[in-house]
């Protein structure tokens, strides 16, 4: 692992040098860094003072030494304020990383499934950029977009582009008030239950409500991968097998 400083780059008509609204909530931070490496599907730590807010790189290595980033801020989250406090002055950031054991560098041998919650995509993203580049992929991949409401609806680029690939698929979800369940869990409960591995992209707390109607489903535990469940475990979930 290394600490790297790393500059913004400017973005045409971009609020900030370096920051683009993507939605009222939600900033793309483009970065130029000097020789860092990562894996698609890995993070980083953003530095604000004493404070380290984990973002998952929204773009895959073939577009180093730019790496995006996909910023929501979280109301009363300290980190997310000191963070929140740097953007608008920076024109430098101190990142460490790459985090993450959750991977993918060629194309997979086995349908895939990306189920992602908001900013969750940007991990998401990174991968099916990743696969897309290699032009070899064959076998299905879909990605679930969870989102609260489609005023959290964002455009993608890489996700456009992807859609014209025979092998991608998107689904984009809202959550449910009347079940109160996510977009994406309400679509494991009543929808089809892909074959395959399933990648769950996310704030802890989604990760694991998605994890547990995936088991439900008869879905096996050794197809689900999350970081989460290494950088959040809880013992419930260790012991399912």
């Amino acid at each position: 692992m290394t600490t790297i400083t790393a500059r913004l780059l400017a973005v045409e008509e971009a609020r900030l040098p370096g920051i683009e609204p993507l939605n009222p909530a939600v900033q793309r931070l483009l970065l130029k860094s000097t020789g860092f490496e990562f894996s698609a599907g890995q993070y980083i730590y953003l530095h604000a003072g004493q404070r380290r807010l984990p973002l998952s790189i929204a773009s895959a290595p073939t577009r180093l030494p730019e790496l995006e980033l996909h910023y929501r801020s979280t109301p009363g989250d300290a980190d997310a304020a000191a963070l929140d406090a740097l953007l608008p002055r920076a024109r430098d950031l101190t990142f460490d990383g790459p985090h993450g054991n959750v991977v993918v560098t060629d194309p997979t041998r086995e349908p895939l499934t990306l189920i992602a919650g908001g900013t969750g995509v940007s991990q998401a993203a990174s991968i099916i950029e990743q696969l897309a580049g290699t032009g070899k992929q064959r076998l299905p991949v879909q990605l679930w977009w969870s989102l609260a409401a489609p005023a959290a609806n964002y455009r993608l680029s890489v996700i456009e582009r992807a859609c014209n690939e025979p092998w991608f698929a998107l689904e984009t979800l809202y959550d449910d008030p009347v079940a109160e369940a996510n977009g994406a869990l309400a679509r494991i409960r009543s929808g089809r239950i892909n074959p395959g591995q399933y990648i769950l992209c996310g704030a802890p707390g989604f990760v694991y409500s998605c994890a547990g109607g995936l088991l439900e489903r008869g879905v096996r535990r050794g197809a689900l991968r999350s970081d989460a469940f290494d950088y959040a475990p809880r013992s419930d979930w260790a012991a399912c097998s």
